[in-house]
């Protein structure tokens, strides 16, 4: 072989290492470069169908109306539609037990009041099929409220003290209208903390209450402001007090239960929780989402001037935090009474 074919083959060899080298760095970077892209192209998988919310309220109540215009929004926004699932019944612990058996990949959601999640589990006979701790990833609480007493408006009481004067003088013939285990602590809650004795009336749902407040069946009932308002203000019934610490913005005039009793507080409240095991990306967008669209002006005035309710908006883990702080209270409620299922 002469010397020139020699330097040629060389230089061939160094030439060929060099392209090779250089696919070789070619072909890593490729592959950084789709490691980092495919995350980002697997969240966007997410949501890949509709996101079906499981209600244990039905679609004439006054949340459901501001949940459904949230939901319009986020559906504009994402391109996916969300679904509403009613599953009413047993003090509203139907809804927890479906979204506990749901697949945890987040297109399944429920929303909560407070007592299905920090009332029934404790204080009920025939505990719901799920664990509050343990089968749900809680996302956001929306809402809380106050817990309003409405009164009869012949009823000889307009303030805190005068209906607890009149519970004394009388014991155990103030009536009380409950419906769901949840109201039912509420008024053991109030008992414990007067010292007086009244007299719960059972029944099926709260909507009964008006007619057998209006007739004088009953003496007394809780609901909500924005529930209440109307009654109240053409002054068939009367707000006796609210059990938040602050007044409600609907009814300024109507005494708070702590500016008489400072350790009691009767609330409810709205939350957003998925089954345990959801991806915790797919909770922090939910959370994202769904806390976005309470926060537009429109919602927030619809809920807080037409409802009375205050908006949350909390992280998963106050959210948590709350259902620990409250489960205490029910327990001791549970072992001091006897709850029939």
């Amino acid at each position: 072989m002469k010397a020139s074919d020699v330097s040629g083959l060389i230089t061939w060899q160094r030439r060929a290492r060099h392209i090779s080298v250089a696919a070789t760095l070619s072909w890593a970077s490729a592959v950084m470069a789709l490691g980092a892209v495919m995350p980002n192209a697997w969240a966007q998988t997410y949501p890949a169908k509709a996101i079906t919310v499981v209600l244990p309220i039905g679609p004439n109540t006054a949340f459901f109306v501001a949940l459904r215009q949230m939901a319009d929004q986020m559906q504009e926004k994402i391109g996916k539609p969300i679904i509403f699932e009613t599953a009413i019944g047993a003090s509203g612990t139907l809804a927890p037990a479906r979204v506990k058996r749901a697949e945890a990949d987040g297109h399944t959601i429920g929303l909560t009041f407070s007592w299905p999640m920090t009332v029934d589990p404790y204080v009920r006979k025939e505990q719901p099929p799920y664990d509050v701790l343990k089968d749900f990833s809680y996302i956001t609480m929306l809402t809380r409220h106050g817990v309003l007493f409405v009164a009869g408006a012949k009823v000889p009481a307009n303030t805190v003290q005068e209906l607890i004067a009149l519970a004394k003088a009388k014991p155990g013939t103030v009536k009380v209208g409950v419906g769901a285990t949840g109201s039912r602590v509420g008024l053991y809650q109030l008992q414990d903390a007067t010292g007086v004795q009244f007299f719960d009336v059972p029944y099926k749902s709260s909507a009964d209450f008006p007619a057998a407040l209006l007739s004088g069946e009953i003496d007394l009932a809780m609901s909500t402001a924005g529930t209440e308002i109307g009654m109240i203000r053409s002054g068939r019934t009367k707000a006796m007090f609210i059990g938040s610490r602050n007044r409600s913005s609907l009814l300024p005039n109507t005494q708070s239960i702590t500016e008489v009793y400072p350790n009691v507080e009767i609330i409810s409240w709205y939350g957003l929780y998925a089954p345990t095991g959801t991806p915790q990306d797919r909770i922090t967008w939910l959370h994202r989402e769904w806390t976005t669209a309470i926060k537009d002006p429109k919602i927030v005035e619809k809920m807080q001037t037409i409802f009375g309710y205050e908006i949350v908006a909390s992280t998963p883990q106050e959210m948590l935090d709350q259902i620990k702080r409250e489960i205490p209270e029910s327990v001791r409620i549970g072992k001091q009474y006897k709850f029939s299922d």
